[in-house]
């Protein structure tokens, strides 16, 4: 299986979860994997840990000020700093996509 392969799910799945959840129209790029990411202040990254017949890990990167303007638009409440509510509610919408992408996958 390619990375292409593996990577499509999880595109389809993001794009169908952004929609569902806040109503955005998203466009993304599997033409190649990314090994790690620099975490910085103005980014917030999570990972999800698959297990099963295809175990490894998933890592979704947002810049900071997406992450809480997606919280905002889930929550209705502002926030100006990740907290451990922010930090939730990325992790819930992680969850969702990784959970969609493997069922594609199945």
């Amino acid at each position: 299986m390619s990375a292409k392969d593996l990577l499509t799910p999880f595109s389809n799945a993001a794009s169908q979860t952004f929609k569902l959840l806040l109503d955005l129209d998203v466009s993304t790029d599997v033409s190649q994997p990314v090994e790690s990411s620099e975490e910085t202040k103005e980014k917030v990254d999570i990972v999800i840990e698959i297990t099963g017949d295809l175990a490894g890990e998933v890592m979704y990167s947002f810049p900071k000020d997406t992450t809480l303007e997606m919280v905002k638009m889930m929550s209705g409440m502002e926030f100006n700093e990740i907290d451990e509510f922010v930090k939730s509610a990325l992790g819930e919408i992680a969850n969702i996509i990784s959970g969609n992408a493997m069922t594609g996958l199945s």
